[in-house]
């Protein structure tokens, strides 16, 4: 259960990233400031990031996460199933 909002919390906060800032949107975070911000353990974070590249809800662009308007938008249809 825990895992699962370790997601659901990765997904809400680039949404929100997403929605203030427009598209394409990279979020200017390190990934250890975001793991210290959503409580995580870095190895968590990074396995959840890997997930969620693979399901391509998130994209890379120089090493930092990037949603495109397409990614947003699936995002925002998984967060309102819940």
């Amino acid at each position: 259960m825990l895992m699962y909002y370790s997601r659901l919390n990765i997904l809400l906060l680039i949404y929100l990233y997403g929605a203030e800032n427009g598209f394409p949107a990279r979020l200017p975070i390190r990934k250890e400031e975001l793991a210290h911000e959503l409580n995580l353990n870095l190895r968590t974070l990074y396995r959840k990031l890997d997930e969620l590249y693979a399901e391509d809800l998130l994209g890379r662009d120089r090493g930092k996460i990037a949603i495109s308007p397409e990614q947003y938008q699936r995002i925002a249809r998984e967060i309102e199933h819940l």
